[in-house]
């Protein structure tokens, strides 16, 4: 036969049968058992702690990662619209040109 220990804090006041603290027991049994129905907290305080320095190292690569995202997004989007630099610089010039006439 298996021993378990398990520790329920319970206020003096409260006054269970037998049956109540088996039934009681059987369900905190099943809770630490079943980790889908585990609670997201107890998942959070499961999280491996890094050290600040690796902590910052992960956070430039994962900026890097969507940095470079980003970039194959847009060189799509100027791949299928035909955009090159003079676009760019089209853009650049009516921005100055509206920009001007809003100041006058």
């Amino acid at each position: 036969m298996k021993t378990v220990v398990l520790h329920v804090q319970l206020p003096d006041s409260v006054e269970l049968t037998e049956q109540q603290l088996q039934a009681l027991l059987l369900e905190k049994l099943s809770e630490r058992d079943s980790p889908a129905k585990a609670d997201s907290n107890d998942a959070a305080s499961e999280a491996v702690q890094v050290p600040a320095k690796d902590a910052a190292d992960i956070r430039h690569l994962i900026g890097l990662y969507y940095a470079e995202k980003a970039t194959a997004a847009m060189d799509a989007l100027w791949e299928e619209n035909g955009w090159t630099a003079e676009t760019m610089q089209q853009w650049l010039r009516e921005k100055m040109r509206s920009s001007s006439r809003k100041a006058s």
